[in-house]
């Protein structure tokens, strides 16, 4: 999470634009530049004014997506970008409009969505640094005419994190074009001010026409552009130089004053660089070992900062680096399993040669040999060539060592987990039913043919009166079976053909041979035969199967019969199994068949996709295996229907990121907003699955680790032409540990054949990432690294005369061992007894970051009151953050103490026991001070006579007393 407690400052007003701003030598900042016009009738335009120098390199993003209150941009809007060429003078003014090209403008989408275009019926732009997945925002503009509240079209936003309506966003009413129409000249503040009343501007529902403007923008300077070390490793108390160099010389009189700041030293350094000099020296001494980086920045008359590349103190050599990569989840093929440690990586500043790297352990139980598992690091994906092979079950601790020629190491670990493999679905065939199954086309329908006919144990058509029963149960009523075309449920017991008859889904006067001679169709196979409503099968005669615009139960229209949606896919998987078990005599045709063909073909296969295999259907199937040894590959293996009886080349391309890519595999990141341990999950989240292309597809979802989606399995389907699906997913897993929980959804498409690269076979898998953190409770603490709830501050005795006294105590958000700790809360600060003499500037605050503490004051004011004892209690109550989950935690409770001392006697105002030049000139202030002698609490000892004030009368008892006289 890493939230700082301390408050961030407020931004100044970047009027409109969403920036992101980069720089290699530079960094702008907020304020730097603002929007002076925007328009949203086309063609769309912005423009923006240059208020400090911007460097040169620099890019400048901006967006119209709006900001979700959940956190995201929304999706669907876009960004266009704008880069210097050159360092950009304060007051330059740069302007463009659509398409956003030419002289450093083009288009940037990347995280936000399609294309970048202003809404007539109201927009907004919000600027931020860095990438979108997770941006810094600077400033905003709302000209919906609504409030900031969530992004719930494309015309509305919420409030960006840290903006602030009123300074950092701005929010105008509904317009379509707008520009800046106040004052141009000023300092970079002033002139923000102005830009971001919006007082100061001029909207209209019809196209307007911006001014020239010309922007004088004083008191700017110029800007610090670099920051060198003339080497990089120096010996602690070093001395050396480090040089600034500015943008361009300071004006005359006006001197730039630089801050050198690192953790190399041991305070902050200053130099001054005056005209005609752009250009200046500091020396700088190393005092802390470590790789550290000088920042310099401007603190008078000039503006920005830069940061130095790393140098190394106190060590001459450069440690390499080692990165193991991901975890890996594999599961057992055969009792063994072998897996490449993809995305390991390792490297070293002072170059490869001499350096090596190792993967360790070298042996363990489950771990049977390796490839590559040690070796010179020639480049630096070497490590990810090893190849590791396991032959048990468990988790695996791997550990990637580099070393380089100093002996300097570098190390870092990755988990293999190697589980058994899913068991079968009690419907799926079993294991290597289909090895042979590898062609397309024809070919795969030949080795389908030769699969389903060997061993083939056949049954007669008589068989069908008893063995229905069970192939067609009804799973919902014991002793009833469901007939085809209508699923009615009736009596299972064959009553001569009066409740229900058979039905040859391929008509038996279109197959060669008679009912007994199955050797030449399928008269007895249970796959070709289904229980029938009488009537329905005579309605039905052998009218070939298809489509006439009509839904729901069976029709017929004279030419084709439809068998009704329930029941259309798996008679068209019926049709395709009789033509490949029967293939020498019987096969499928479009349009209306003749001989022994049926159709229509085209129908039938597009019934395969709007129709997936259902329980009913792949129950029957894992009967009729049992009973004739063999399957109907249609129902286990519905993608093969495309390579077969379609046009033979797939071109559909499934995919989840917001475009197609080039090769079918795409990847979506969904982080879920953090919980705090036993917080409830959160909802579910869509994705959009679209798929490209004219040809349907089978896919499958796979799901895995703590990851869940509405749609998993192999039978799922898309019709032709393009079209998109929403899934669903989420967290699935107890909350009761800190941690990182997640998971990941693998859509794969099944297609067997493919028209092209990324297309049916070739289209790589698409994956959504799902992760979901969750952190401990929070723990308050006075003190770092141990839990204290209470804590007192004993002033001890103070008299009046000596003033207010201080003593300063921290509040700690102690870390949890998983280092995942929530934020820190502090709701109320209620104070008890004596808070008028004991105080403390602590209030309610929040955001206090894991590890972090805050620092407050208390003190003890002995001049509001007389002397005595005096105690005051302060009860902290605390809580986490505001997250699903978040507790109010354990009260802390500070206690100040302090006694006001009296004086001894009158004039002896520090109570030393004698009247001395101190306490003579506390008197003089007393009576010559702004109360004019009224003795004030800590001015009534001087009032001798007491007659209520300070005057030359007790001048003269003091001057005895003081003498000796008294």
């Amino acid at each position: 999470m890493n939230r700082p407690f301390r408050s961030l400052p407020t931004l100044a007003v970047c009027t409109l634009a969403a920036i992101s701003i980069t720089a290699n030598a530079t960094a702008a900042t907020v304020g730097d530049l603002a929007i002076i016009s925007f328009a949203s009738d086309d063609p769309d335009a912005l423009a923006f004014v240059a208020l400090r120098g911007i460097p040169a390199s620099t890019t400048i993003r901006f967006t119209d997506s709006g900001w979700l209150a959940a956190g995201g941009f929304r999706a669907n809007e876009g960004g266009i970008q704008y880069t210097t060429s050159a360092l950009l003078p304060a007051g330059t003014v740069v302007s463009t409009a659509s398409p956003f090209t030419g002289g450093g403008w083009s288009v940037n989408n990347d995280g936000l969505g399609s294309s970048f275009a202003l809404s007539s019926s109201g927009d907004q732009i919000i600027a931020f640094l860095g990438d979108a997945s997770s941006p810094t925002f600077l400033c905003a503009v709302h000209f919906d005419g609504s409030d900031y509240g969530d992004a719930t079209s494309s015309n509305t936003t919420a409030l960006p994190t840290g903006l602030v309506v009123g300074t950092s966003a701005l929010n105008l009413p509904e317009t379509d074009n707008g520009y800046y129409s106040g004052p141009t000249t000023g300092t970079a503040t002033e002139l923000l001010a102005a830009i971001g009343n919006p007082d100061n501007w001029t909207t209209s529902d019809s196209p307007i026409t911006p001014p020239a403007w010309s922007f004088t923008v004083a008191g700017s300077g110029p800007l610090v552009q670099d920051v060198t070390l003339p080497d990089s490793t120096f010996a602690i108390g070093e001395m050396t130089t480090a040089t600034v160099t500015l943008s361009a010389a300071p004006v005359a009189g006006s001197p730039v004053t630089v801050e050198l700041s690192s953790g190399a030293f041991d305070s902050p350094q200053t130099l001054v660089i005056s005209d005609p000099d752009a250009e200046g020296q500091a020396n700088v001494t190393m005092a802390n070992e470590g790789v550290w980086t000088v920042t310099a920045t401007a603190v008078a008359n000039g503006t920005g900062s830069a940061e130095s590349s790393s140098f190394i103190v106190g060590s001459p050599t450069n440690p390499p680096t080692a990165d193991a990569g991901p975890d890996h989840q594999v599961e057992l093929s055969a009792a063994v399993v072998t897996i490449a440690l993809d995305g390991a990586t390792g490297d070293d500043p002072d170059g490869l040669d001499g350096v090596t790297y190792e993967w360790t352990p070298a042996t363990t139980a489950g771990l049977v040999s390796w490839q590559n598992r040690s070796g010179p690091l020639t480049s630096s994906t070497a490590p990810a060539t090893a190849q590791v092979t396991f032959d048990a079950v468990g988790d695996y601790l791997l550990t990637l060592t580099v070393t380089d020629p100093d002996g300097l190491n570098a190390i870092d670990t990755v988990t293999v987990s190697v589980a058994n493999p899913l068991p079968n679905d009690e419907f799926d065939p079993p294991a290597g039913y289909y090895a042979a199954a590898t062609g397309q086309g024809a070919t795969l329908k030949s080795q389908l043919s030769q699969i389903i006919t060997t061993g083939h144990v056949e049954q007669t058509y008589g068989d069908f009166k008893t063995s229905a029963a069970r192939y067609d149960a009804d799973p919902d009523m014991p002793g009833h079976i469901l007939l085809v075309y209508n699923r009615a449920s009736v009596p299972a017991t064959w009553d001569g053909g009066v409740t229900w008859n058979r039905e040859h889904v391929w008509p038996q006067s279109l197959q060669p041979g008679s009912v007994s001679d199955s050797s030449t169709g399928n008269l007895g196979d249970p796959f070709a035969l289904r229980p029938v409503d009488p009537g329905i099968n005579n309605s039905r005669g052998n009218l070939p199967f298809g489509t006439f615009n009509a839904t729901g139960d069976y029709h017929h229209d004279g030419s084709y019969f439809f068998p009704g949606d329930a029941d259309k896919g798996d008679i068209a998987r019926s049709q395709f199994y009789s033509a490949t078990r029967y293939m020498s005599t019987l096969s499928l045709v479009s349009g209306i068949p003749s001989g022994y063909t049926m159709g229509d073909l085209d129908s039938m296969v597009r019934w395969n996709y709007t129709d997936v295999p259902d329980f009913f259907e792949r129950r029957r199937n894992q009967l009729i295996y049992e009973d004739q040894n063999n399957r109907n590959p249609y129902i286990d293996h519905p993608e093969f229907v495309w390579s077969i009886f379609g046009d033979g080349a797939n071109d559909s391309t499934l995919y989840v990121s917001p475009s197609e890519p080039g090769d079918g595999a795409s990847a979506q990141d969904v982080t879920f907003p953090p919980i705090i341990v036993d917080g409830p999950l959160p909802a579910s989240s869509p994705f959009t699955l679209h798929k490209a292309g004219a040809d349907p597809t089978y896919y499958s979802v796979t799901v895995t680790g703590d990851a869940a989606s509405s749609v998993t399995g192999r039978f799922n389907a898309f019709d032709f032409g393009a079209a998109q699906r929403t899934i669903f997913v989420s967290v699935a897993a107890l909350t009761d540990t800190p941690g990182v929980l997640g998971g990941s959804i693998t859509v794969d498409n099944l297609d067997v054949s493919s028209e092209g690269a990324g297309q049916g076979a070739a289209d790589g898998d698409d994956v959504i990432d799902v992760s979901l953190t969750v952190y401990d409770h929070a723990e308050a603490s006075f003190a770092p690294g141990v839990d204290t709830n209470s804590l007192t501050i004993d002033f001890g005795s103070v008299p009046a005369v000596a003033g207010s006294q201080s003593a300063a105590f921290d509040i700690h958000n102690l870390a949890s061992p998983s280092g995942l700790t929530a934020d820190l809360d502090v709701l109320a600060v209620t104070p008890a007894g004596d808070d008028g003499v004991l105080l403390t500037d602590a209030a309610p605050f929040s955001g206090l970051a894991t590890g972090a503490g805050a620092t407050f004051e208390a003190w003890f004011d002995p001049t509001v009151s007389g002397p005595g004892d005096f105690s005051a209690t302060y009860t902290f109550d605390v809580a986490d953050e505001s997250m699903p989950g978040s507790a109010v935690g354990t009260p802390l409770t500070l206690t100040l103490r302090g006694t006001v001392s009296p004086a001894l006697f009158p004039f002896d105002d520090d109570g030393d026991a004698d009247v001395d030049n101190l306490d003579a000139a506390n008197f003089v202030g007393c009576m010559t001070g702004p109360n004019g002698g009224v003795p004030t609490m800590e001015c009534a000892n001087h009032d001798a006579d007491a007659d209520g004030d300070v005057d030359l009368r007790d001048a003269a008892d003091l001057q005895l007393t003081f003498t000796g006289a008294l």
